[in-house]
């Protein structure tokens, strides 16, 4: 009987480390065949990486040029609205109006701005001279027409640069 007991337990034996040894091959096998299927997924993704990462590179240096560009832009938006504020100072300090193409004025020089009354307040009455509604209202409508055409020209740099 003890030889029978014996029998059967190395019989149990030998199946429970048969079922490990088996039970540990299959997880050999299985890691081996997912390396097997895994590895042409690992070049793609890496060749992904790469890909990202050098776009990523072209972003940063097409933000780099864009911010330069915006940069310069901002420069010259500004030096154009300083030329304008210029101008339109030096049209509010010429006084009232002048109608160039009325008959017998006394047109200025060429010395003085354009369309702008000498400086003597004697001309001020004289035939040509508009009325200071009427002269505001040019200088407003010059100044709304210049702040326009600085945002067109700022808009158009733009629009050259991104097309570039």
């Amino acid at each position: 009987m003890i030889f029978q007991e014996m029998k059967a337990g190395l019989i149990a034996g030998a199946i429970i480390g048969g079922g490990v040894l088996l039970g540990l091959g299959y997880l050999h096998w299985r890691d081996a065949q997912r390396e097997i299927g895994a590895a042409p997924y690992r070049a793609q993704v890496q060749a992904m990486r790469d890909a990202a990462l050098q776009a990523s590179a072209r972003v940063a240096e097409t933000e780099k040029r864009l911010q330069a560009a915006q940069a310069e832009q901002t420069k010259k938006d500004g030096d154009n609205e300083k030329t304008i504020a210029d101008l339109g100072r030096k049209l509010r300090d010429a006084g009232r109006l002048r109608d160039p193409g009325t008959r017998g004025s006394s047109c200025p020089s060429s010395e003085t701005a354009p369309g702008a009354t000498p400086g003597t307040g004697d001309d001020a009455q004289g035939p040509g001279v508009l009325s200071a509604e009427l002269s505001d209202m040019l200088r407003t409508w010059a100044a709304e027409a210049d702040a326009v055409n600085i945002a067109y020209a700022s808009c158009r740099a733009d629009a050259l640069n991104v097309r570039q």
